[in-house]
């Protein structure tokens, strides 16, 4: 071998080695998910859309992946997992629930998400097929964060999937709106803070910011405790003549919001009057 061949030779072996060490090699000593042959079968054969099947998937792996049965997933952690747009996962998510393929074994509380599972009973299974299309696009089903495209094969003109796009965009929007209980949050606040200024309607900035509170919980019964606790606050509902500024305005606050989940005002002797750091802009009389 003459001393060029010989450099040609020390270079490939270099190259190769480098190639391997960027190669992939996933073993099962590293972790498996361990789930029966039967319920895979089952999964596989259902008429499911990508975002549907993938979130499937997430749960598979954070349930049966670490030997259990069920976990607490929020929608925000499955989204994070899969790449899928929340309010994606969330009517996705809303479809398998009703379709029974997954199970709520208990429902959120104020400090916690709820805990799901698969339903290894299949025969309760029943996923329509309206269910799979319903106000949206095959095309755009599983568009990721940050993505521009993300079609199916059989679409290829541009002008055609962007006019997707803003469609599906419009019905998210529609449907966003449609899914924000307003007559319900404003009854159950009148109907529990009674020692408040009852609301009337819910509108302007007003409808704004109970629409922005909903997107980050869309559960009712977040809602429902959260009111309670107001209400069961000494200084909050102002049984305790120390603060009369709550309102319906000043729960809805994010940063207010955020204390009264954190218990900042609740009845901890009179330590609760030494918290004032408030956001009392348009509320203060």
């Amino acid at each position: 071998m003459d001393y060029y061949n010989f450099i040609i030779s020390i270079e490939i072996e270099d190259i190769k080695g480098k190639v391997g060490e960027c190669m992939s090699k996933p073993q099962l000593e590293d972790g498996y998910t361990k789930i029966a042959n039967e319920l895979l079968e089952q999964i596989y054969k259902l008429p499911l859309n990508g975002t549907q099947f993938r979130i499937i998937a997430v749960i598979i792996r954070y349930t049966y992946g670490y030997s259990r049965k069920e976990h607490e997933m929020s929608e925000s952690f499955i989204s994070s997992n899969s790449g899928i747009y929340k309010r994606q996962v969330q009517r996705a998510l809303k479809e398998l629930i009703e379709s029974k393929i997954i199970t709520v074994v208990k429902e959120a509380s104020f400090n916690s998400s709820r805990v799901i599972a698969i339903n290894k009973n299949y025969a309760e299974w029943c996923l329509k097929k309206h269910q799979v299309t319903k106000k949206t696009s095959d095309d755009v089903i599983d568009a990721q964060p940050g993505d521009k495209k993300d079609v199916s094969p059989g679409v290829q003109k541009d002008t055609h999937i962007k006019k997707i796009y803003k469609e599906n965009n419009k019905e998210n929007n529609i449907l966003s709106t449609e899914l924000t209980p307003y007559t319900e949050i404003m009854d159950m606040f009148n109907r529990i803070c009674t020692t408040l200024p009852q609301i009337k309607g819910i509108t302007g900035n007003r409808k704004s910011s109970t629409r922005s509170r909903w997107k980050e919980h869309p559960d009712i019964n977040f809602f429902k405790q959260l009111f309670e606790t107001v209400d069961k606050s000494q200084f909050l509902s102002g049984r305790n003549d120390k603060w009369k500024g709550c309102c319906f305005d000043w729960i809805m606050k994010p940063s207010n919001l955020q204390k009264i989940i954190e218990g900042n005002y609740d009845n901890k002797s009179d330590k609760v009057n030494d918290v004032f750091d408030f956001d009392f802009k348009g509320i203060r009389r």
